[in-house]
């Protein structure tokens, strides 16, 4: 086979050692741009795992490859003067120039060509070759030549950044958090020889330019960053190699090949420094690409690169997913400077969700101890305490000061451990318990622990009339040992619910039903019982799921919205609400929120989320009014600002949450701060705690799935907007719940469908972590003996 590789890096490179290694017959040409030994940056780095990959592909190259590695197991992080040191993760790093010139010995070796100062600019010269690899970069000429086929997409990021190096060699991965007068920076930096480090220094573009660094050479930055970071670099110089200041871009591509052509490396992918994986990227692309080249020779080369692609863009696309969690958490870091060095060391090592509560507690146990214990003392309970106190945010405090739980993220191309290796289990897990089994205390309603089972709609009344169902359904996950459980969304009148078979609080003849499940769960749990009450406006008049979930033909009512737009085609437009609507549909949330004091639920949230009625008044989206309800954020709050406030009144001394949709996940919709706007409005007039979920506003939206995928709205809402908050959106485990809480990304962790699956889940979870919890006494006999010592 004869290949051209456009690009001489470790994209080109290493596929070329790999290719002739299979069959020297191949006649392999690597056409490079710049000369030999030239190279942007500094060093490079890579897990344990990754090196076995490379074991497996090609011994002889990574032998020498280790000859020149730099190792270390620790991680630093400074900030407010102190450094927290984290230790048990493994982490060898060396120069890039290095790497590059062992991998092109090594290919030269194999009989590869290699041209330097070649511009490529046009492929014709090439098209002889049976396969052309593009591997040219983050600036891929290759990519733009094709660009209409290959559909890139190049998101060009809020931070500036500049690759340095440092004249010393570090001990540590190390993590620097430092402001002045013109705002934060931060530094990414590692060793990778004896007297060498790489020192990336990041900052947002607003302060970038209040330095005055957009108009800095390379002199000028290295000036400004050696007197930033005099106390850390203790005499040392720092170093540039054409350390320009860069924008990162996150590149993607809807295809990868065409004809004989495909990309690679950072011309079709990338993902941010701060997981350090784009070497390992593009030396994996080049593993998978020769495996299936191999396996399918013979075969034509366009169906082999096909192939290729459906193999390999799932794992990218994981990758990516990662670092653009850990890339937004570096953009935003402005928000996290009132933690803790503790807490913010916390939060940073588990960003990306690579590294976990119990992850990190395998690797460090002392590290996460020492979190648990801050997290508690901070959240009001002594250690040694398993149950009692008062927690979170009490009903005199103002929205601002509830207690800042501890932080966590994983550091560069790290593997999370299965959450199948478990706990570490030793005396000050019994002494101090994890986070999510501390009590959290609103409007003196203590919660026994963080667990929220979240509305789930059952679809199983007639009427609106709570039964057996939602007696057994809220019952056993109240015995199940979740702190607090929250019915379905309620209709707060008939025309309300989204199928005939939704809940109803519309009727006093509702209020002994209610009282039946509410009684229940106080008289055989620890629990605490909540209702939702909500309006489906728009998305309302539907078969239930398992019917097909379109809008009913048969015994259909008139829906309502803010503007009489369909949902979606097939779906009939709803009436336009006129004043009286709006005055009928206040009264009715006034009097459900009267009807379920006196069923006796302990706690109340309003459903503004999910594209139901009062959603769709928020959102720009679905309300395309003229009068005060619509056109501005602040007029399209109006109505459920109104209807909080009046529901306020009636439920005066227990919790009220709101739920909102902080994003629509479409084009046109809230933006970053619109969220933060609407948690602060909805807290200043009467809501305790926001519950932050996300979508169902309209159906072209385009969810970003994931774990724990909405946990950073949450995140974003608690430190910016300074409220409590409740984060919800596939969080499945109770390791999940104890990062999301010791990171202080929430105050309390919502599930639904964890608990649909195991409705006992809290009873397990504390199990797990070797807490005592409450058991119903009828269950005692199976209840776990706690160990002694």
């Amino acid at each position: 086979m004869k290949i051209a590789c456009i690009g001489g890096g470790p994209a080109g490179l290493y596929f070329s050692i790999l290719m002739k290694k299979r069959d020297p017959r191949h006649e392999i040409d690597v056409y490079e741009r710049n000369r030999i030994n030239d190279t942007f940056g500094w060093g490079v780095v890579f897990s344990d795992e990754t090196l076995g990959i490379f074991e497996q592909a090609d011994a002889e190259s990574l032998a020498e490859i280790r000859r020149h590695f730099a190792y270390w197991s620790d991680i630093d992080v400074f900030f407010r003067g102190e450094r927290i040191r984290s230790t048990g993760h493994g982490f060898c790093g060396m120069a890039r120039v290095k790497l590059l010139q062992i991998l092109e010995a090594r290919a030269l070796a194999l009989g590869v060509r290699v041209h330097h100062q070649v511009e490529v600019s046009d492929l014709a010269p090439y098209r002889g070759a049976d396969l052309i690899l593009a591997c040219d970069g983050v600036n891929s000429r290759v990519r733009e030549l094709y660009a209409p086929v290959f559909k890139p997409s190049l998101d060009w990021r809020k931070c500036k950044f500049t690759w340095l190096g440092a004249a010393m060699k570090l001990p540590a991965f190390t993590f620097i958090f430092k402001e002045n007068e013109h705002g934060l920076f931060q530094v990414h930096a590692y060793p990778f020889d004896d007297g060498t480090s790489t020192f990336i220094v990041e900052c947002r573009e607003e302060v970038w330019k209040k330095a005055g660094l957009d108009k800095a050479d390379e002199a000028a930055t290295v000036a400004y960053m050696e007197r930033l970071f005099a106390e850390f670099l203790g005499g040392a110089k720092l170093l540039s190699n054409r350390s320009l200041w860069r924008t990162f871009p996150t590149i993607r591509n809807e295809r990868w090949h065409h004809e004989n052509i495909v990309l690679a490396g950072d011309a079709v992918h990338t993902a941010h420094f701060s997981i350090g994986s784009g070497t390992k990227l593009a030396m994996e692309d080049a593993i998978e690409l020769a495996r299936r080249l191999e396996e399918r020779q013979g075969q034509p080369v366009p169906e082999i690169l096909a192939e290729y692609e459906k193999r390999r863009r799932p794992e990218v696309e994981r990758l990516q997913k990662t670092a653009q969690t850990s890339l937004e958490w570096f953009e935003n870091t402005q928000r996290y400077m009132s933690m803790t060095p503790l807490q913010l060391t916390f939060s940073l090592m588990t960003r990306s969700k690579s590294i976990t509560y119990d992850n990190l507690k395998l690797r460090d146990p002392e590290l996460v101890r020492r979190v648990t214990e801050e997290w508690t003392r901070n959240s009001g309970l002594r250690p040694g305490d398993a149950g009692g106190g008062s927690f979170g945010q009490d009903a005199k405090a103002p929205a601002g000061k509830m207690p800042a739980p501890p932080v966590s993220d994983a550091p560069p191309d790290v593997k999370p451990v299965s959450d199948r290796l478990k706990r570490v289990k030793d005396k000050e897990a019994a002494e101090i318990p994890p986070p999510l089994f501390t009590p959290f205390t609103l409007r003196g309603c203590t919660l026994q622990n963080r667990i929220v089972v979240s509305p789930m709609c059952m679809y199983s009344c007639t009427d609106g009339m709570p039964n057996d169902w939602t007696l057994v359904h809220l019952g056993s996950r109240a015995i199940g040992g979740a702190g607090l459980v929250i019915a379905e969304a309620t209709a707060v009148c008939p025309e309300g619910r989204i199928t005939p078979g939704c809940a109803g609080i519309w009727r006093d003849e509702h209020v002994p039903a209610w009282k039946r499940v509410v009684d229940f769960a106080h008289a055989h749990s620890a629990a605490k019982i909540g209702l939702q009450i909500a309006h489906a406006g728009r998305k309302a008049s539907c078969q239930r799921p398992w019917e097909g979930g379109k809008p009913l033909t048969q015994g259909a009512w008139q829906t309502l919205a803010p503007s009489a737009l369909a949902y979606d085609t097939g779906y009939p437009p709803p009436r336009e609400m006129t004043p009286a609507d709006i005055d009928r549909l206040k009264a009715d949330f006034v009097a459900a929120a009267r009807r379920a004091l006196a069923a006796g639920f302990d706690w109340l949230e309003l459903h503004c989320a999910h594209g139901y009625l009062l959603n769709s008044f928020i959102s720009a989206l679905t309300n395309r009014r003229t009068d005060a309800y619509g056109g501005s954020l602040e007029n399209r709050l109006r109505l459920p600002l109104e209807i909080l406030r009046e529901v306020r009144q009636v439920w005066t001394d227990k919790p009220l949450s709101v739920r909102i949709s902080t994003t629509e996940w479409a084009e046109g919709g809230l933006s970053d701060s619109d969220r933060v706007f609407i948690a602060r409005g909805l807290v200043e007039h009467g809501a305790d705690i926001i519950d932050c979920s996300a979508g169902g506003v309209v159906p072209h939206q385009k969810p970003v799935y994931g774990r724990m995928f909405q946990v950073p709205f949450s995140d974003q809402i608690r430190h910016e907007a300074r409220v409590p908050t409740m984060a919800v959106g596939n969080i499945v485990s109770a390791d999940q719940c104890n990062t999301i809480l010791a990171a202080g990304r929430a105050d309390l962790c919502m599930m639904a469908r964890a608990h649909l699956a195991d409705a006992y889940f809290g009873l397990h979870a504390a199990e797990a972590y070797g807490v005592d919890v409450h058991w119903p006494n009828q269950y005692l006999a199976a209840k776990p003996r706690r160990r002694k010592g």
